[in-house]
């Protein structure tokens, strides 16, 4: 058994149940995740205080929120897998969805990429797309591994897309 040399507190969110799945520092100075289960965007200072944002549902009549990064233009950007698109959202709250126009997508990480658009997973159809901060879907990058099944990508410090292949079992490397 290993035991960690500093201190280890855990906070309790709110919401039973709610499956907290990502985190991203805003830029507010707060961390930001989704909470999978409920819908919800959930805030913490780094003292501990947690607040919920609930999120409108989507054109799926719910929200699945599931990946959450910070873009270059300091607001939050969450991937919505039951509305198959991504929101943009203040760090006061005011949100935008915007539409990926791909119902097979299956929404789940999302990064800023050295080009400052925001890069996200698309698991349902093997593919990694790219969207501006004003909502212009740019591209979408068809990885070539059978069931690729891309779970999340981030920003390298080689400044390339690393991204996991959740059912090839590979690691792709993207150059923008």
């Amino acid at each position: 058994m290993i035991t960690p040399d500093g201190v280890i507190t855990e906070y309790t969110v709110p919401t039973a149940d709610s499956y907290p799945l990502d985190i991203t520092a805003g830029s507010d100075g707060a961390l930001w995740f989704t909470e999978l289960s409920t819908g919800i965007i959930g805030r913490i200072t780094t003292s501990g205080t947690i607040t919920e944002t609930p999120r409108a549902t989507g054109t799926a009549g719910w929200s699945l929120p599931v990946g959450i990064t910070s873009g270059p233009d300091g607001n939050l950007w969450i991937t919505d897998d039951a509305s198959v698109g991504i929101d943009r959202m203040t760090t006061a709250g005011a949100s935008t969805q915007f539409s990926v126009n791909d119902p097979n997508a299956a929404l789940w990480g999302i990064t800023t990429g050295p080009d400052g658009n925001l890069w996200y997973a698309q698991q349902g159809d093997d593919e990694v797309g790219s969207m501006t901060t004003d909502g212009t879907v740019t591209q979408a990058i068809f990885l070539p591994a059978a069931y690729a099944s891309p779970w999340d990508v981030v920003t390298g410090p080689d400044s390339n897309l690393w991204v996991t292949e959740n059912g090839s079992g590979n690691l792709a490397v993207i150059t923008p």
